[in-house]
């Protein structure tokens, strides 16, 4: 696992690595990160592999926070 800075942060340094490897994840903050942020950071690594995308801090259902939605 390659730990990297935001794809918007530093694309010259995150695509050629997200080109590279065999998968790749973006990871999201729940009611945190926007919407529009997202879809820049999607297009940036348009054309390799899509990546994973993961959902940090759902609630679960008796309204607790979780890692990844489980409890």
């Amino acid at each position: 696992m390659i730990d990297l800075p935001p794809v918007l942060v530093a694309p010259s340094l995150v695509v050629p690595w997200a080109a590279a490897v065999d998968q790749s994840y973006v990871i999201l903050r729940r009611g945190v990160t926007p919407v529009g942020l997202v879809r820049r950071a999607l297009a940036e690594l348009r054309g390799g592999r899509p990546p994973q995308l993961i959902l940090n801090q759902t609630a679960d259902r008796s309204g607790g926070v979780g890692v990844l939605g489980l409890v």
